[in-house]
């Protein structure tokens, strides 16, 4: 063997041992401000979003059975109700708000039922917490109510009907409502066994289909780790009808990242906010199989492993963990063990961002709102 191929390939895995030296110090330590505490968003770690999990699971709760909000010309019956929103400041008040503009239907936000104008739909806030409690303890100050499966599913079981669905009347095949994103470094070092977690991910709508409710649930259970609260799903709201409410359907950056890009800039005009620019590199396209991204060097083969010895996933309750469903159930992926936690909406930002002096969470992959993903991990 010539010597100067072997001085070439040992530089090679010398740059690459320092390589991944660096990016195992980086993953330990988080960048400081110049005040030295940590930042509100992602500085060290970069996050790329492989594609949309949920098309929209939000629905339109009404007393009368007879009353229907299910076309666009029936939203001006809305004005002078008080609608509930469960998350108004979120996903499901901006969904309303963005359907009952484009429609030139006018709208207030108000504080108490007393506020109500007879010229506007008056939009109430109601926190996600004890949501369904809220509901019946306080039905008369509301007329309807906007909530988002499974809690539709639960209401409309205790004298509340399903009366309209906000992504037919948004249009087309609904909206992007959660992604994922995963750790740029993790995808970097395993693109083939990426590949392998974005089919199994493309194939969980058919799971879903073909799969009891009690052997979606019990593993659902056991992943829920958010200390004293009770999950959204539960025998008694999970069934066929509930998931299939929750649209919950992979779709890979390649396809999905123009309605992505047009959802958040709209969700951010409602707020009269500038929207984060969402550039080419936030949205991961695979690599062609057998190529590598780490090196094109021999080296990089001899060094680099194939497959992640483990991984975690975060998702927020409710709907989009459905899609980690068959993931939850086996455990593993390609010989890579598979740990799946789901945690409070509340928190999950913090996953994959600094939070003040809060621990630095640093997921290999994690489901996020698609605004919250853009404002954390946009430009």
């Amino acid at each position: 063997m010539k010597k100067g191929f072997i001085a070439k390939l040992f530089a090679s895995v010398t740059a690459l041992t320092c390589a991944f030296s660096i990016a195992a110090c980086s993953k330990d330590e988080p960048t400081k401000n110049d005040n030295g505490t940590n930042g509100s968003q992602t500085e060290k770690t970069e996050y790329q979003m492989l594609g949309t999990v949920t098309h929209g699971n939000l629905y339109f709760l009404s007393k009368n059975s007879e009353e229907k909000f299910d076309t666009t010309a029936s939203l001006q019956s809305l004005i002078g109700k008080k609608v509930g929103v469960v998350q108004l400041p979120n996903v499901p008040g901006l969904i309303l708000k963005l359907i009952l503009q484009k429609n030139n239907v006018p709208f207030k936000q108000i504080e108490t039922a007393d506020e109500a104008a007879e010229d506007k739909v008056n939009l109430l806030a109601i926190s996600s917490d004890n949501a369904a409690a809220t509901i019946v303890a306080n039905a008369e100050n509301y007329d309807c109510f906007v909530a988002a499966d499974p809690l539709v599913t639960l209401k409309t079981n205790q004298n509340l009907f399903r009366s309209g669905s906000l992504q037919a009347l948004y249009g087309e095949n609904g909206y992007p409502q959660a992604v994922i994103v995963g750790k740029s470094a993790f995808l970097k070092q395993y693109p083939e066994w990426t590949n392998k977690f974005m089919e199994k991910l493309s194939g969980a709508d058919e799971y879903l289909a073909e799969t009891d409710a009690a052997a979606i649930l019990a593993p659902y259970t056991a992943a829920y780790t958010a200390d004293g609260r009770t999950g959204s799903w539960n025998a008694k709201n999970l069934n066929a009808a509930s998931v299939a409410n929750c649209n919950v359907k992979f779709e890979a950056s390649a396809t999905c990242k123009t309605a992505v890009t047009t959802i958040v800039t709209e969700m951010f005009e409602i707020q009269r906010q500038t929207a984060p620019t969402l550039t080419e590199a936030f949205f991961y396209l695979p690599p062609e199989s057998g190529a590598s991204v780490m090196s094109a060097d021999m080296a990089s083969f001899m060094i680099a492993p194939k497959t992640p010895e483990e991984t975690i996933v975060y998702s927020p309750d409710g709907a989009p963990a459905l899609i980690l469903a068959e993931l939850m159930a086996e455990g593993t992926l390609e010989d890579t063990a598979i740990t799946c936690k789901i945690v409070s909406p509340d928190t999950i930002g913090t996953y994959v961002s600094y939070q003040g002096d809060q621990q630095y969470k640093n997921a290999d992959f994690c489901i996020l709102p698609v605004n919250m993903a853009a404002k954390l991990l946009g430009r």
